[in-house]
């Protein structure tokens, strides 16, 4: 066992050295020049409304990789993802993004846990691996309770706009003015 903690412990810089300049090549290589500066949230709108297909990131690239190559099914965290976009959540990720990030995490909690040399330490490459999940599973939770709320408000607002003779969908674009994600 100190064997494999030595082979660990000389290796470990090479490894460490190696994750930061793949994080920094993939930092480097995301930047782009544009001749207005950075774009503004009105322009990607309109590219995403124009159907432009943005390139994907790095962790989307990966993402998506590993979700191919171990066929793993991700239609339940696509669902969370939708609902953490309604509420205006992680507008930019993708399943392959998340897939992506977490074992972006989970490798610096690797690195962490070889160069801490802690046993107890390597729990955090557990807790760094699951942790997008959990913030994407609680904003989709979150926006879920809100939209629990927020139906008897709609349901009314609807039924008056019927009532004082309005068509329907004249009902439902007055009840798309609402704030919250029952109004996007």
């Amino acid at each position: 066992m100190n064997n494999m903690m030595d082979v660990l412990r000389t290796i470990s810089p090479y490894i460490a050295g190696l994750a930061a300049a793949f994080i920094a090549y993939s930092l480097v290589s995301q930047i782009r020049f544009e001749i207005s500066g950075v774009r503004s949230s009105v322009t990607r709108r309109l590219e995403r409304f124009a159907g432009v297909e943005e390139e994907p990131s790095w962790s989307d690239r990966l993402g998506n990789e590993l979700l191919r190559i171990l066929r793993l099914d991700s239609k339940i965290w696509k669902q969370h993802l939708q609902w953490a976009h309604l509420g205006g959540f992680f507008t930019d990720w993708t399943i392959g993004g998340l897939v992506g990030r977490a074992v972006m995490y989970g490798i610096v909690g690797v690195i962490y846990a070889v160069l801490v040399d802690a046993p107890v330490f390597w729990l955090t490459v557990l807790v760094l691996f699951v942790f997008p999940f959990i913030r994407v599973r609680s904003k989709a939770r979150e926006v879920k309770k809100q939209v629990r709320r927020a139906l008897p408000e709609l349901a009314t607002l609807v039924a008056a706009e019927m009532t004082a003779g309005n068509a329907a969908d004249q009902a439902l674009a007055r009840a798309s003015e609402l704030t919250g994600p029952l109004g996007h």
